[in-house]
C-alpha cells in the first residue's frame, strides 16, 4: 500500500493488500494546553498555521482543548510551541451512559477506528520508530460509575483483539488518548513528542510549553535582563531568554537546572539574595507555587526593588495562589508596585494566579 512497503514491520501488525485503498489524510486535530492560557495558544495556531476552520475551544481547569481542522502541510503542526501536545482527532462519539453500558458504547467506538492514518502521520512527523506497538491514556469525567482504570483495561483488549497486539506492545511508542465527558468521548492519537525537558521536571516546575505561553502574554523587550528567583528547572527563565538579551537564574540546587543558551545559574542559599549589583535587571521572575520559602514578603519585595531600581519602572512576574491582601495592599498603594495584568491559569490542576507587577517608583 502507499507509504507502506518502505517500512520494515507493518503498521501495529496490520498487513495491507497491494488493492486496498489508500490510507485517508489526517484533517482534524486538536491540541491540549495548560488551563487559562488557551486563547495564547488559539493565537499561535491562527498565526502559524494560517488557514483553519471548524475552531472549537474547550476551556478545562487541567488542560484545555482546541479542535480545528487543517488541510495543508501537517509538518506545520511540529512548529506550535505553547501547547501541551498535538494529536490527530480520529473520532468524536456520543451515547456513552454513566454505567456499565457506557464501557461498551467505548469499546464499539474503539473498535471501529482506524489507526493507520494516525501512525503514518506520525510517522511522517518523527521517523518511523522502534516497535509497532501502542499505549492507552484514559481520562473519565464526573458522573460514570466505571473508573479510567477499567476503561483503559477494557481498551487493551479491544485493541489486542482488533490488531493482535501481545502485552509488550501496548507500552508505545504509539500513544493513544481517550477522554471521556458526559455523554461524549474523543479518541485521539498523540502526534508530537514529549518535551525531553519536561521528564525530569522538579517538584512546582513548569513545562516549556506552558513557560512559553506565559511569556506570551508578558512580552517582555528585546533589550531586557530577568532574573528567575527560584527557578527550578529554568524553564521559564529559558523561555523569557529566547525573547530577550539574557535571564540569569537562581536557586538552591543547581543540580535542578538545565542550562540554555543565554542563561547564567546562579546558586543561593536562601533561595532569594543573589550577588547581582543593584539596578542590574529589567524584570524579576518568582514562582512562588508550592515554595513555602518563596513569599511576595516584605524582604521579597525588597530585593526585587533593589535589584529593579525603584526609578526605573522594573516589572515582576510572580506566580502564587491568589492573594487578595496582596492586592488591596496596591490598591491602597501600601507598597511599591501595581498590578498590570492578573491571570488565572491551572498548572498541574492547581489554580494559580500569574500577577504581572510595575514598580510605581
Amino acid at each position: 500500500m502507499g507509504g507502506q512497503g518502505e517500512s520494515e514491520q507493518p503498521l501495529l501488525g496490520i498487513e495491507f493488500a497491494e488493492d486496498e485503498p489508500e490510507i485517508a489524510k489526517v484533517r482534524d486535530f486538536f491540541v491540549t494546553v495548560a488551563g487559562g492560557l488557551e486563547e495564547v495558544a488559539l493565537r499561535e495556531i491562527k498565526s502559524r498555521l494560517k488557514c483553519v476552520s471548524k475552531v472549537r475551544v474547550e476551556r478545562r481547569q487541567r488542560l484545555g482543548r482546541i479542535h480545528f481542522r487543517y488541510d495543508r502541510s501537517p509538518s506545520h503542526l511540529t512548529s506550535l510551541e505553547c501547547v501541551e501536545g498535538v494529536f490527530a482527532d480520529l473520532l468524536q462519539f456520543a451515547g456513552v451512559t454513566p454505567g456499565r453500558p457506557g464501557l461498551l458504547r467505548i469499546a464499539e467506538a474503539v473498535s471501529g477506528v482506524d489507526l493507520a492514518p494516525g501512525v503514518v502521520l506520525y510517522n511522517i512527523l518523527n521517523g518511523i520508530p522502534e516497535g509497532s506497538g501502542v499505549v492507552v491514556n484514559c481520562t473519565v469525567g464526573r458522573g460514570h460509575r466505571f473508573t479510567s482504570g477499567e476503561l483503559h483495561q477494557v481498551i487493551r483488549l479491544v485493541l489486542a483483539e482488533t490488531y493482535g497486539l501481545e502485552d509488550d506492545e501496548l507500552q508505545g511508542p504509539y500513544s493513544l488518548h481517550v477522554r471521556i465527558e458526559g455523554k461524549r468521548g474523543v479518541i485521539g492519537f498523540r502526534l508530537t513528542e514529549r518535551d525531553p525537558l519536561d521528564t525530569a521536571r522538579v517538584p512546582g516546575d513548569l513545562t516549556g510549553a506552558t513557560s512559553r505561553a506565559l511569556v506570551e502574554l508578558i512580552r517582555p523587550e528585546s533589550g531586557d535582563v530577568w532574573v528567575d528567583i527560584g527557578c527550578r528547572s529554568g524553564n521559564l527563565g529559558r523561555a523569557f531568554s529566547a525573547k530577550c538579551a539574557g535571564v540569569v537564574v537562581l536557586e538552591t540546587r543547581l543540580d535542578w537546572v538545565i542550562a540554555g543558551e543565554g542563561v547564567e545559574a546562579i546558586a543561593v542559599a536562601d533561595g532569594i539574595s543573589s550577588p547581582l549589583r543593584d539596578a542590574s535587571v529589567n524584570g524579576v521572575i518568582v514562582n512562588a507555587r508550592r515554595r513555602s520559602e518563596l513569599r511576595f514578603d516584605e524582604t521579597l519585595q525588597a530585593e526585587c526593588l533593589r535589584l529593579l531600581g525603584a526609578e526605573r519602572y522594573g516589572q515582576v512576574v510572580l506566580l502564587c495562589e491568589r492573594d487578595r491582601e496582596m492586592e488591596a495592599e496596591m490598591d491602597e498603594k501600601r507598597i511599591p508596585f501595581k498590578c498590570v495584568l492578573r491571570h488565572p491559569v491551572h498548572l498541574g490542576g492547581d489554580p494559580v494566579s500569574l500577577y504581572h507587577l510595575r514598580v510605581t517608583g
